[in-house]
């Protein structure tokens, strides 16, 4: 029997379905915003053990001992791929989560009908050139730090060798230690860059395809 409620339950069903939709797109803004924070935290202890690092170089510069120093050297090309390498693993996971954000952004101002959330869109449209500026800095920090402290250890390496591993046999070891640590040093900065200068989808596409998956 028709009792005339239909079209209210309809419409109370369709506001609690946009209601659990809108939930669920704040819980993932909330989510991939810890994120981008962990990253932040993450980029930040390598930055500590960066600084460690570089000051176990002065010392090495500073102690008589050959071996000591050469071991020292040998490990500071290494130790800073791999921590380069870190902190590019989390940019692009800051950078992944940012673009997608500001697509989350969207989404969730045309549910409230105004731009109550504005971060992400604000960081990639305002102050351009102040962003640029940002950008440059980062990647010229990056990049110095990892030449830097190579041409150190790599220098370092060799300069000790003769003293570590006299003859022929150490030269040829060192000079294969540094042609490795060159080469890989040259694919993480490869990697830097086009991690910081990747080109995110527009928010439209983003919005093309949403829909083709809601589908």
């Amino acid at each position: 029997m028709n009792t005339g409620n239909e079209p209210f339950l309809t419409s109370i069903e369709k506001l609690w379905q946009e209601y659990r939709v809108f939930r669920a797109m704040l819980q993932e803004y909330g989510t991939l915003r810890n994120e981008i924070i962990r990253c932040i935290k993450h980029q930040h202890r390598v930055l500590v053990v960066e600084s460690a690092a570089i000051l176990g170089a002065v010392v090495a510069m500073a102690i008589k001992d050959n071996l000591v120093q050469g071991v020292i050297f040998i490990g500071i090309p290494p130790v800073f791929i791999v921590l380069t390498s870190l902190w590019v693993i989390e940019q692009s996971r800051m950078m992944r989560a940012g673009n997608y954000l500001q697509c989350l952004e969207v989404l969730i101002n045309r549910e409230l009908g105004k731009p109550h959330l504005f971060w992400e869109n604000w960081l990639r449209q305002s102050r351009p050139r102040i962003s640029a500026y940002h950008y440059l800095a980062q990647t010229i920090g990056v990049f110095g730090i990892l030449i830097v402290m190579d041409i150190i250890g790599i220098v370092g390496m060799l300069w000790t060798s003769d003293r570590i591993l006299p003859g022929q046999i150490g030269i040829t070891l060192f000079t294969i230690l540094a042609v490795i640590y060159i080469s890989t040093s040259i694919f993480v900065i490869v990697l830097v860059f086009l991690t910081l200068v990747h080109k995110q989808q527009p928010i439209e596409e983003f919005m093309t395809s949403r829909e083709k998956i809601r589908r």
